[in-house]
């Protein structure tokens, strides 16, 4: 009998999936991640509120840096680093790689790059099994991937005798020196432009320089504050904001003119930068002040201060990632990589239409399913992935536009399609039956 019920329900439950298919997914917070060196933990907040909505213990006194996905946050801590599920807000693995580490960088080929500052050495560690494969013998300053993650630029002395400054860059994919060039000084940061095509790295004689990536030329000198020793570009490419160590404050620089179009007081001790998705604000960590500074990039001034945990370091803000380009950020995207505006998802299973390879979830694969939509919790036959309702519809026969001549050629049609479902033990001889049965006292075909 519940065949029977699912029978003349189809109609009713596969009008709701559709609806519930229809409905769109909620947008999720934008959360930021802040290290803080006195507490060993990473505070998670809503950039909403800027409410702490979860803390990580026994991590966070360094640096922070977001995978490419977002689904993992790399945390640097004096000897090694830690890699944090953001889903969870739980630390999956403890990699020791060396002393000091100050940066990790994720390449697009698998590997992250680890700068040990105090080792003079960089780890090139596999990004899923988490081993080091190989070490490199370089006095680095930081390391941080181009945006498409095919290449690593390395800043270092150079190898000894004459330590010179210099960036060296890594091709991600076979992890080799590709090039390489000197610099006035080498920098303790560098952030690219979103396209890649600019680096602006900042350096100890108060000064950003700007080099153009397609020939490693400098194409400009800023001068900014005392110590900067951060630089972060903002995802719309518009402004790079300088952090100021000792000067308590954080040059903003055009960069369609390289020029600092304001110079803004901040807290203490300024260490870290990290821009909202949209470009709109920018939250520098005040490492003396306890405290980070949210400053509005339309106007350059700071709008909020809200209190940290003690010495704050490291800051990192979640990125819009959609892979697809159909306008769903992959964090909320039931098909990540194939592009679904509408997040159709028929049987409900958390993978959308487009991508899953059983859109009904009957168990038959969609190349060889006659019926593709079948309403969930049907019974079908294996061989078509179609059940006796769409074998037999009540309008008339099966891939026609044609009505039944009559009503027993409908009831003939049930009746065979329910013999077979019997004998191939889908269902039982008692709710054949009452399937032929109901067939029988129905209107189709009259």
């Amino acid at each position: 009998m519940t065949h029977l019920l699912k029978f003349y329900g189809r109609l009713c439950a596969s009008a709701l999936m559709v609806l519930a298919a229809a409905t769109p997914a909620l947008q999720a917070q934008v959360n930021g991640y802040i290290a803080s060196q006195g507490t060993t933990s990473v505070a998670v907040i809503d950039t909403a509120t800027n409410a702490t909505t979860a803390t990580i213990s026994g991590t966070g006194t360094r640096n922070l840096h977001l995978s490419r996905d977002g689904q993992r946050l790399f945390s640097m801590t004096p000897n090694r680093f830690q890699v944090v599920s953001t889903v969870t807000n739980s630390i999956l693995a403890d990699v020791a790689t060396g002393n000091n580490v100050v940066a990790v960088a994720e390449s697009a080929h698998g590997y992250l790059y680890v700068c040990n500052n105090a080792s003079g050495t960089v780890s090139i560690v596999d990004a899923t099994t988490y081993a080091i494969t190989a070490t490199l013998p370089r006095p680095c300053l930081t390391v941080v991937a181009t945006p498409d993650g095919n290449a690593i630029w390395v800043s270092t002395f150079g190898p000894s005798p004459t330590f010179t400054p210099t960036i060296e860059i890594y091709d991600s994919a076979t992890n080799s020196l590709a090039s390489s060039f000197t610099i006035a000084s080498a920098p303790f940061w560098l952030a690219f432009t979103p396209d890649g095509a600019y680096a602006y790295l900042t350096q100890s004689a108060s000064t950003v320089r700007v080099v153009r990536t397609a020939d490693n030329t400098v194409v400009a000198a800023i001068g900014v504050g005392p110590n900067p020793t951060f630089v972060a570009v903002s995802p719309d490419g518009a402004y790079a904001y300088v952090a100021n160590l000792t000067a308590n404050s954080v040059s903003a620089i055009s960069t369609a003119t390289n020029t600092v179009v304001g110079t803004i007081p901040v807290g203490g001790f300024p260490r870290a930068i990290a821009f909202t998705p949209d470009s709109a604000y920018a939250y520098v960590t005040n490492f003396n002040s306890n405290s980070v500074s949210v400053i509005d990039t339309a106007t350059n001034s700071v709008v909020s201060t809200f209190a940290t945990s003690a010495r704050p370091w490291g800051i990192a803000i979640q990125q819009v990632v959609d892979a697809d380009g159909d306008g769903v950020p992959d964090s909320e995207d039931n098909c990540p990589m194939v592009a679904n505006p509408d997040q159709a998802d028929f049987d409900g299973d958390g993978l959308g239409d487009a991508c899953d390879a059983d859109i009904d979830g009957d168990g038959v694969a969609n190349g060889g399913d006659l019926c593709a939509f079948t309403p969930s919790g049907s019974t079908v036959d294996p061989t078509t992935g179609c059940s006796i309702a769409q074998l037999c519809p009540c309008a008339g026969p099966r891939g026609t536009t044609q009505s039944w001549k009559n009503h027993g050629q409908y009831v003939s049609c049930v009746s065979r399609s329910a013999t077979s479902f019997a004998s191939q033990g889908l269902i039982t001889q008692a709710e054949k039956d009452a399937i032929v049965s109901a067939a029988g006292r129905s209107s189709c075909g009259k």
